[in-house]
C-alpha cells in the first residue's frame, strides 16, 4: 500500500468537501474508503491494471473494504486538520 497516494486521496477529497457549505458537508470514513476505491479503479483503467494507492481491496454488502485504508483515515485527516467527529451508534 502507497500511503502518501491514499493519504493525497483522503485528503482531496476532505479539502474539497469543505468548501461547500462547510457547516453541512461531512465525510464519514465509508465515503472516503469509496473515493479512494474510485481513484484507484479510474487510475488502474489507464495504467495496466495497476491501482495508484496500492490497497488490497475487499468486496462486502457495502462495497470496497481495506483494513489498512480504514486506519490511514485519522492520520490523514490530522495531517491537514481536518475536525474529527465522533457520533455514538448502537
Amino acid at each position: 500500500m502507497n500511503e502518501t497516494h491514499l493519504h493525497q486521496v483522503y485528503q482531496y477529497a476532505l479539502l474539497l468537501a469543505a468548501e461547500e457549505d462547510w457547516d453541512r458537508r461531512e465525510l464519514g470514513p465509508i465515503h472516503l474508503l469509496k473515493f479512494a476505491y474510485l481513484a484507484d479503479l479510474a487510475y488502474a483503467k489507464h495504467n495496466r491494471g495497476e491501482t495508484f494507492t496500492g490497497v488490497n481491496w475487499t468486496f462486502h454488502n457495502f462495497g470496497p473494504w481495506s483494513v489498512e485504508a480504514h486506519n490511514a483515515i485519522e492520520a490523514a485527516g490530522d495531517a491537514i486538520g481536518a475536525e474529527k467527529r465522533d457520533i455514538p451508534s448502537d
